[in-house]
């Protein structure tokens, strides 16, 4: 499945699975990782880095995120296709 990028930072979930288009040190990596809230400040920040390299994740730029699905997550989508195609 094609992932749309989304630069709008400000719209990513908190605390869930995402993928992020990462630049660090002038490369662009992705990463699958979460941002979370700093419970002190309120501030959003990044949480954990489930897939990738946790050096890129926590130091690099995040220049756009993307919806990560898991599996059941893909056939629920592609089945509400379907749904609508033979409708």
């Amino acid at each position: 499945m094609t992932k749309v990028w989304n630069q709008n930072i400000f719209q990513c979930p908190i605390n869930k699975r995402v993928h992020f288009l990462i630049n660090y040190a002038g490369q662009m990596f992705e990463c699958v990782g979460t941002l979370t809230t700093n419970m002190y400040r309120g501030m959003i920040i990044r949480g954990l880095c489930l897939e990738g390299s946790e050096t890129v994740f926590y130091n690099g730029d995040i220049i756009a995120w993307a919806s990560y699905m898991d599996d059941k997550e893909i056939n629920d989508f592609y089945d509400g296709l379907r749904g609508e195609i033979n409708e």
